[in-house]
């Protein structure tokens, strides 16, 4: 039962006509008390309806939000549960309704993208997390989310083109910044440029770019290490690299090991003289004590180190052609230090290799050893002249015998170079090129040159097609060719024009020369014999067998044959569908030349003599009627 306040009130409204003007507008009935209190009419003061009941629950901010911030004057059917309903799109729709997604109702501006931005394509990591949305998504319009790229140049764009240490417009570097920097890094500054192409190692690995990029100048710096370091080959002074004539490649003697020291000149051993290994091997302690002229590295001396006496060097030596008490004479016996080893050739211009290693040095040296020829034919001129097999001077061959010949393994076997100047050796010459007998059986004097002398007997043997019987000629490269004697390219043509669909089996010859290549027959019919066969009516109406006169080699299905045109129309005119088989007119079987009109036709012969007697030379026979109606026609 109603209270006694309850029924008071309830008085109030009928009497008063307050229900017609309900501020809610007939939303709902005057059950007044489900909503507010006797004590307190304020509904924020005293709630008592259950917003639960409507599907969407008050929580966090929205507990403390009075009625009439979203049920705009107090109608409450009006309102919608959407949170766009009630708050304006920041974002231009470009994240879309559902509001939530993002907010929630306990902080609307207070949210944790992090997760939430990993469903996009740019994770919010290293100094990104504390990021606030709008140092990246900002605009004149809204906080949209739709104009802004993934790339560290969409929003760093003016720190790449500021950056002065180094000058990153200047430098030409890429505005791909990820190259030197990340997001992980809690200062931007702090990079890692990837210098592989460079390695800094040892002494080069310092964290000063400019000491190599001088005024932050990282375009063209030259990796040459005398481009950095060309004022310490300037003034170093122990030994004077430049009176030396030292080269500027460093690293020849240097590595990047820090404070550029210590050197080991290993090249010394290589390319001068063997002072890290050898007989002299941890036999010295300073350069100086065999370049003894300071300074000057291109002078050596041997005899101001070791004990010799100039007397009994001399007495020792007295047989060696050209030997000099000095120390240059010395290196010429001894290249290597050793008083053991033997005059070392090789670093003459002319090395001993191959058969030249076993001759004696009185052989060559005969006059001592100075202005001792080099030329082969200065030793072998006997041998030049006494060749027979080929004769050199008869054929006047070069006496620049390594144009042939060479000391290894042998003077034998000879590589004749210039054979391509009589006769090239390719294709399958190349394979014989060091067996010269094959050709060369009677010796090398007038070797004649023509295929056939080397191939007659291939040419006699051959029996498919018989070459002797058929009278080929003899000139071989007519078909065959030197890259390989089979298979041999035939000119058909001058037999047998090989035309239309001819052309597609010219390399399959056992097709039409099955029964081998001696008399084949040009006629059509002689290959074609099955297709007559099987072809409709040849046979049983008699069509000749000279097939060319209706096929071509082009197409042997659409025949040539034009009976409307060269002969009588039975395509067309009067007779067009009056017939169906050759016969019917060509009454002699195989001969198409005979006609018979009379016999198809309901002539009456004394009707037409009637008919036609007034017709001059009239008569009765097909012939004639062909005659006067070549058309068929009346």
């Amino acid at each position: 039962m109603r209270s006694l306040s309850q029924i008071v009130v309830l008085l109030f409204f009928v009497f008063t006509g307050w229900a017609q003007t309900s501020p809610h507008g007939g939303d709902f009935d005057l059950s007044c008390e489900n909503c507010h209190a006797t004590e307190s009419w304020d509904l924020k003061a005293n709630p008592q309806f259950d917003h639960q009941s409507t599907g969407f629950a008050l929580n966090g901010e929205h507990k403390n939000t009075d009625c009439k911030m979203c049920h705009a004057n107090l109608e409450f059917s009006m309102a919608q549960p959407n949170c766009n309903s009630c708050h304006t799109d920041m974002h231009a729709s470009t994240v879309g309704q559902d509001c939530e997604r993002c907010h929630n109702e306990r902080n609307w501006m207070v949210l944790d993208m992090r997760q939430k931005h990993l469903e996009t394509r740019f994770p919010l990591e290293g100094v990104h997390k504390g990021v606030d949305c709008f140092d990246c998504h900002h605009s004149l319009a809204s906080l949209r989310f739709d104009i802004l790229g993934t790339n560290c140049i969409d929003c760093h764009q003016n720190d790449y083109l500021t950056s002065n240490n180094p000058n990153h417009v200047a430098s030409g570097f890429l505005n791909e910044c990820t190259e030197c920097h990340n997001a992980s890094n809690q200062d931007w500054k702090t990079y890692q440029f990837d210098h592989s192409f460079f390695e800094l190692i040892q002494g080069h690995a310092i964290n000063d770019c400019n000491a190599c990029h001088s005024n932050n100048n990282y375009v063209g710096t030259n990796s040459d290490c005398y481009a950095c370091h060309n004022t310490d080959y300037l003034a170093t002074s122990n030994p004077s690299h430049v009176q030396s004539s030292f080269s500027t490649e460093c690293q020849i003697c240097h590595t990047t090991a820090p404070g550029w020291q210590p050197v080991e000149f290993k090249d010394h051993d290589l390319s001068y003289f063997p002072v890290y290994s050898g007989v002299h091997n941890n036999t010295w302690d300073n350069c100086n004590e065999c370049h003894i002229t300071i300074g000057n590295y291109t002078q050596n001396s041997c005899i101001a180190c070791h004990e010799h006496n100039k007397a009994e060097t001399d007495k020792e030596h007295g047989s060696v052609g050209g030997y000099t008490y000095n120390s240059a004479s010395c290196l010429v016996c001894h290249p290597n230090g050793s008083a053991d080893e033997v005059f070392n050739h090789s670093l003459t211009n002319f090395p001993l290799v191959g058969e030249h290693q076993l001759v004696d040095c009185d052989q060559c040296h005969t006059q001592g050893y100075q202005g001792t020829s080099t030329e082969c034919y200065s030793c072998h001129a006997t041998d030049y002249l006494a060749a027979s097999n080929p004769s050199h001077v008869s054929l006047g061959l070069s006496t620049s015998c390594e144009e042939c010949h060479t000391p290894s393994p042998a003077w034998q076997p000879a590589t004749f170079a210039i054979h391509d100047s009589y006769y090239p050796l390719v294709g399958g010459h190349t394979t014989i090129k060091n067996d010269c007998k094959l050709c060369h059986t009677n010796g090398y004097e007038n070797t004649p040159t023509d295929c056939y002398a080397c191939h007659n007997t291939d040419y006699l043997s051959t029996t498919s097609p018989s070459h002797s019987e058929l009278g080929f000629s003899t000139d071989c490269e007519t078909c065959h060719t030197v890259n390989a004697w089979s298979p041999s390219d035939f000119n058909h043509d001058e037999y047998w024009v090989l035309t239309g669909q001819h052309a597609n089996i010219k390399n399959d010859c056992i097709q039409c020369h099955s029964s081998g290549y001696t008399n084949t027959s040009s006629e059509c019919y002689s290959c074609h014999q099955s297709d007559y066969n099987r072809a409709d009516n040849h046979l049983s109406d008699g069509f000749p067998k000279a097939c060319e006169e209706c096929h071509t080699t082009s197409n042997w299905q659409n025949a040539s044959f034009n009976h409307d045109s060269q002969y009588f129309p039975i395509y067309s005119g009067e007779h067009r569908g009056e017939w169906n088989s050759c016969t019917e007119c060509h009454t002699v079987a195989g001969n198409f030349s005979v006609f018979s009109c009379t016999d198809c036709h309901e002539h009456n012969k004394n009707e037409m003599d009637d008919e036609h007697d007034e017709v001059r030379d009239y008569s009765y026979n097909s012939t004639n009627c062909y005659a006067c109606h070549p058309r068929g026609d009346d």
